[in-house]
């Protein structure tokens, strides 16, 4: 195959694969507000994801912000905003957490398009800090965090 053959493969399996998650987004919705999920025996949509579908719990928490947020299809259909993203924002748009967690997210679980817009056009990296300003925990707080839980020393 040639150089330039390859290249223009490529980016046609690129938009079809972008195609393709999009009609599986929308797919998982209307999974979701019909539960079809429970007449195959999972509790949540979420599981039915993971553990029928095979795909990670990051694109699972990707399906579970579209149903708090319909209008995010919108915002990947236009390439607006990532599936990444979105999925990094799901916690705080399905108010998972602790108590204290879910006070701070109060804001964007009355209003969940604010925080869609405020990721549009943002890096994994934007996307990571402002989520962790959602939460009140600072980056050295992180980097603590991730010491005592597996009992090593990690400079990040």
């Amino acid at each position: 195959m040639k150089d330039q053959q390859l290249i223009e493969k490529t980016k046609l399996c690129a938009e079809k694969t972008q195609l393709y998650t999009l009609k599986l987004m929308k797919y998982l919705n209307e999974i979701e507000e019909r539960r079809l999920y429970s007449d195959l025996g999972f509790s949540t949509l979420f599981k039915f994801v993971v553990q029928e579908l095979g795909f990670s719990e990051s694109e699972a928490s990707a399906a579970r912000a579209i149903k708090v947020v319909p209008k995010a299809i919108e915002k990947l259909e236009k390439n607006e905003m990532t599936l990444t993203n979105l999925s990094m924002i799901s916690g705080v748009l399905t108010g998972l957490g602790n108590e204290a967690t879910q006070m701070a997210h109060q804001k964007f679980l009355e209003n969940p398009d604010e925080l869609v817009e405020l990721v549009c056009g943002k890096t994994q990296g934007e996307t990571q800090t402002l989520v962790d300003e959602i939460k009140g925990e600072s980056p050295k707080e992180k980097t603590k965090k991730k010491k005592q839980a597996n009992g090593t020393l990690r400079i990040s």
